[in-house]
């Protein structure tokens, strides 16, 4: 195969590389090159290399691939000993998905791992069914405590507050997002109700004032704001074209980020379009300013992303944290039945 110059600088083996292109581009092609360059020229052998692939057959395939490709080599004359042993080697490539690899790791050291030696890996709807069985048996377990009990009590709480059906869709998602809830425990979390406010609030204003030095900047914003106003005829126009004068006065990030919030409420609908009805009016004409629409559009539903901190956000931390609690005991019950079944 006769590669392209962009193709040939994947095939460098001093640096990391992301391959990105649509199906039928020739990625596999310039996966199984570089795969047998590395074996060539670095003097590993092939249970030496990792290949990780998504999917069994796709893993099927680039082991058919490279031994083809090593065969041909073969066919052509390309006679030597470490292409043949490379070929032998191909027995014992680790090329499968990631989950194959690392049940293959785990069955090699069960004792270090802490785990049997014979598991046997979970499929998504074998895992689906199980996890939501240990969440119905758990909030039972945790109902049928004494009256006096802390976490019976939170569970209570919670359940006047969503409802079993939705408190449960949202504990089975907590358990599905472990590795990010732990993290989040450890680093936030064990820090008090105040601090993690404050802590939100300085994230969301951090991010913020990136979005305004970089993606949708002040001046861009008036700039849009003005072209539309001079059109618009919507009972929010008049207080949008207020604020945008109060920006353009006293331009500073910080009085600017909440200002521009405001506005993004006033000027885009809940589906996230620009508001005809409230904001533009419905018979004005926009073909003269749809980049200034387009720019509004954007940047209002992304300041609108981020959540307007309100004196209920304390309530939203104390629900929170029953909810990490009882989240707690669910995955300590989780792996609990994985480990006693082998899975």
């Amino acid at each position: 195969m006769e590669f392209t110059l962009n193709q040939k600088k994947a095939h460098d083996l001093n640096r990391h590389i992301s391959v990105t292109a649509g199906a039928g581009s020739g990625k596999t092609a310039v996966l199984v090159h570089r795969y047998l360059k590395i074996l060539l020229e670095k003097n590993v052998r092939p249970n030496q290399v990792v290949a990780i692939t998504f999917t069994e057959k796709a893993a099927a395939e680039l082991r058919q691939r490279i031994v083809r490709e090593i065969n041909a080599k073969l066919d052509e004359g390309t006679r030597s000993d470490k292409l043949e042993a490379i070929k032998e080697g191909m027995i014992s490539a680790q090329i499968s998905t990631i989950h194959s690899f690392c049940a293959r790791l785990l069955r090699e050291y069960p004792v270090e791992a802490g785990v049997d030696a014979g598991f046997s890996v979970l499929q998504r709807i074998e895992q689906r069914f199980i996890l939501t069985g240990i969440i119905d048996s758990t909030l039972r377990s945790i109902a049928n405590q004494s009256a006096e009990d802390a976490m019976r009590e939170q569970l209570a709480d919670l359940l006047r507050m969503f409802g079993k059906k939705r408190l449960e869709g949202l504990l089975y998602q907590l358990a599905n997002q472990r590795d990010a809830l732990d993290r989040l425990t450890r680093e936030l979390y064990d820090l008090t109700d105040a601090a993690v406010l404050d802590y939100w609030r300085e994230f969301a204003q951090a991010q913020l004032k990136q979005s305004l030095n970089s993606r949708f900047p002040i001046e861009r914003w008036v700039a849009c704001l003005n072209a539309v106003l001079a059109v618009a005829k919507g009972k929010n126009a008049a207080r949008v074209q207020t604020l945008t004068d109060r920006i353009q006065s006293h331009p500073e990030e910080t009085d600017a980020i909440s200002i521009l919030t405001e506005i993004s409420s006033l000027i885009v609908t809940k589906s996230g379009a620009i508001s005809k009805r409230d904001f533009l009016g419905n018979r004005v004409k926009t073909d003269a300013i749809e980049a200034e629409l387009d720019f509004l559009t954007r940047a209002a539903n992304h300041f609108q992303s981020f959540p307007a901190f309100t004196d209920d956000d304390m309530l939203l931390l104390r629900v929170t944290r029953p909810l990490l609690a009882i989240s707690d005991q669910i995955q300590h019950d989780y792996e609990r039945h994985k480990l006693q079944s082998g899975q």
